[in-house]
């Protein structure tokens, strides 16, 4: 499949790939599953091709060591002033989280019940409290770190240490649909909130972003 697509991108166009699957269909990426593309082994790309590397919620699945080495690789497949977007859960994002406005009970009604609905009955029922919403911080922290086979939580800034060591010219940390380019900022908007598979519901302009999980760390070759 890869070397398919290597052969039938047009000249002049910009080789984007996504790794790790992705909630969406955008349009103008290689988007990439585990199976087609697995991370933790060497990516199937000669040097200097990409000009996008991005993956969304993936590198904390893998093990530390492993997404060390999807940087270098996404490091070697990139031209020169390539851009490898990285959106992830980050223990520095999480530790400011704010879940007491109307978005946050969104979240925690669509995002943590649905991975702690004993708890939250047991708090509801037994104790006479209001679910998990009387202290969502921690649910917070265990779904993000026990569940959905998380293998490494990051900080941005430890990621950007990593980066720039790997031999990345710059790399920088923004909000989720912040970058340096717009074509590149392709991550969910309202995770947790939206559940959604359509990009351009995302996008409308009366959606603001809201994510209490993630940074980006965008790094430049």
């Amino acid at each position: 499949m890869i070397e398919k697509y290597l052969q039938e991108l047009r000249h002049g166009d910009d080789l984007k790939i996504l790794f790790g699957g992705h909630w969406s269909d955008n349009p103008g990426w290689l988007l990439l599953n585990e199976e087609q593309q697995d991370i933790t082994r060497p990516l199937d790309f000669p040097d200097g091709v990409a000009d996008v590397v991005f993956s969304e919620h993936v590198v904390e699945h893998v093990p530390f060591v492993s997404a060390v080495s999807f940087m270098q690789e996404s490091f070697r497949i990139l031209k020169p002033g390539g851009l490898c977007r990285v959106v992830c859960p980050m223990l520095d994002r999480l530790m400011t989280a704010k879940l007491d406005d109307a978005q946050g009970r969104e979240y925690i009604r669509t995002s943590l019940v649905g991975n702690h609905q004993d708890a939250d009955d047991v708090l509801r029922e037994t104790l006479g409290l209001d679910g998990i919403n009387e202290e969502p911080l921690p649910f917070l922290f265990s779904a993000l770190y026990m569940n959905h086979g998380h293998r490494f939580i990051w900080t941005s800034s430890l990621m950007i240490k990593v980066m720039k060591q790997i031999g990345f010219s710059r790399a920088t940390r923004y909000q989720p649909g912040e970058g340096s380019r717009a074509d590149a900022c392709i991550e969910r908007r309202r995770r947790g909130i939206y559940l959604g598979h359509d990009w351009r519901e995302e996008l409308r302009d009366q959606h603001a972003p809201y994510d209490v999980e993630s940074f980006v760390v965008e790094a430049i070759k």
